[in-house]
């Protein structure tokens, strides 16, 4: 407590490990000896209105400990009432709120460069409610989709969406929700003011409270128009030499069976041989075509997935069947060791692909002798599929480069493929917001595992 005058007439042990002094030393002091010099001036109001008989509730402000330290307190000063009910002093209640004060500093920074960092963003960025409305856009956002800030912030992202992409990024909303995804990332088309189709990369993430409700997502935009006009010009490029190709190919192929089976006449040994030798570099050939399509396919957007609830287990011994009769009549085991209970969300045809291209590898590059393991199972909210060889390894220095397409390992020697497996086999696993991770240890062998979420 104090006297109205600004006395200290009491001090308990609070106050004493509050600011340092104990009661002989504050006792009888006055209270200036605690509050900062630009403070002084809040004494007199408090005084003053504590004379009148009103008290003061939650003030914050600082004050200074014995030692010279700083503290935030947020006090409560109350009038003390003498016998005949006259104003003869103060009491005070404070507690110390600096390590509060702090975290709302902090926050506050936080808050700020968040804000700084989302107006002056490069790409678009958007804060999206659970239920689709754009609660805040950068000026970045405004520019790709042609709208004024609050024109856009007075539609919903469903609004703004091409209706052929609408689902797919439902799909991703409804794996965030569900806590399956903590990040989607999808290519999409908005739709700009002026009517055309902006193609972007959008990528979403979702925030949730401390009671793990969500509150909204952040969308991050990146306007892919240009690379996707690109793309739309290469495809058509590929498709066009690819029909070139495929045609005289299919002519090639097919005097090449005329002349295999006989019908210009019998072949002598060196003959066959020959006429073998050009048949297999045409069906590698037509491989290669068949792959071009079929990547160039995948990039544009224009293979067609149709996604389904596919366990990984029935997925997989598909492939064992159609492969191990290559695998033994190269001398190798095939080894199968899945969880049955693996659902994911996939297309069941190119999932099977993707099993059957790294199986496949597995087979051409471990030598006779060896094995080929294929093993499946859970970790967390993903399923992990493993494909482990015994080849020849890969340096360390080329696995970046490895779903390159044309890329060959250094260590491939004379085994054939078309350079594309991967670089397809990873493009499938992307559509299916999962990833191709590789393992390997040159001279011992290698591992590739899908990692794809599970489905809820």
């Amino acid at each position: 407590g104090k006297t109205l005058e600004g006395t200290i007439t009491s001090w308990n042990r609070g106050a004493q490990r509050m600011y340092g002094y104990s009661p002989e030393e504050a006792v009888g002091k006055p209270i200036s000896i605690l509050v900062p010099p630009e403070k002084l001036d809040e004494i007199p109001q408090i005084l003053e209105t504590l004379r009148q008989g009103v008290a003061t509730d939650n003030f914050e402000t600082e004050r200074v400990r014995k030692d010279g330290t700083r503290i935030h307190i947020s006090a409560n000063f109350s009038p003390v009432l003498g016998p005949r009910e006259e104003i003869i002093g103060a009491a005070t209640i404070a507690r110390d709120i600096t390590e509060r004060k702090r975290i709302e500093g902090a926050l506050r920074e936080s808050e700020q460069l968040f804000r700084s960092s989302f107006e002056n963003a490069a790409i678009g960025m958007a804060l999206v409610a659970p239920d689709g409305r754009w609660l805040q856009v950068n000026h970045a956002l405004c520019q790709i989709l042609g709208y004024p800030e609050q024109e856009l912030l007075e539609k919903t992202f469903q609004d703004m969406s091409h209706p052929d992409d609408l689902e797919a990024d439902l799909d991703c909303i409804r794996q965030l929700l569900a806590g399956s995804l903590h990040t989607c990332k999808l290519e999409k088309r908005y739709l700009h003011k002026q009517g055309h189709a902006v193609w972007v990369l959008l990528n979403s993430s979702l925030v949730r409270d401390t009671r793990d409700n969500p509150l909204y997502f952040i969308a991050q935009v990146q306007d892919i128009s240009e690379r996707k006009e690109l793309e739309e010009m290469k495809g058509r490029f590929v498709s066009s030499v690819s029909h070139e190709l495929r045609t005289p190919l299919t002519s090639i192929e097919g005097y090449l069976d005329a002349l295999l089976d006989d019908e210009a006449g019998p072949l002598n040994k060196e003959q066959r041989e020959y006429a073998e030798i050009a048949y297999r570099n045409a069906d590698r050939l037509n491989m290669l075509v068949e792959d071009l399509l079929l990547l160039s396919r995948i990039e544009s957007g224009k293979l067609s997935m149709s996604f389904e609830a596919v366990s990984v287990d029935e997925s997989v011994r598909h492939v064992e069947q159609e492969l191990r009769n290559v695998a033994e009549n190269k001398g190798l085991s095939l080894l199968i060791s899945t969880d049955t209970d693996l659902v994911v969300s996939a297309d069941r045809l190119r999932l099977a692909q993707v099993f059957t291209n790294l199986v496949g590898n597995a087979i051409k590059f471990t030598p006779s002798g060896g094995s080929v393991e294929l093993r499946g199972r859970r970790s967390g909210e993903e399923v992990i599929v493993e494909v482990v060889d015994q080849g020849v390894g890969i340096p360390a220095t080329e696995l970046p480069r490895l779903t390159e397409r044309f890329f060959r390992a250094s260590t491939a020697g004379t085994v054939q493929g078309t350079g594309l497996g991967l670089a397809i086999t990873k493009e499938i696993i992307e559509r299916h917001q999962g990833r191709l991770e590789i393992e390997s240890v040159e001279g011992e062998g290698s591992t590739f595992l899908v990692v794809l979420p599970i489905a809820t």
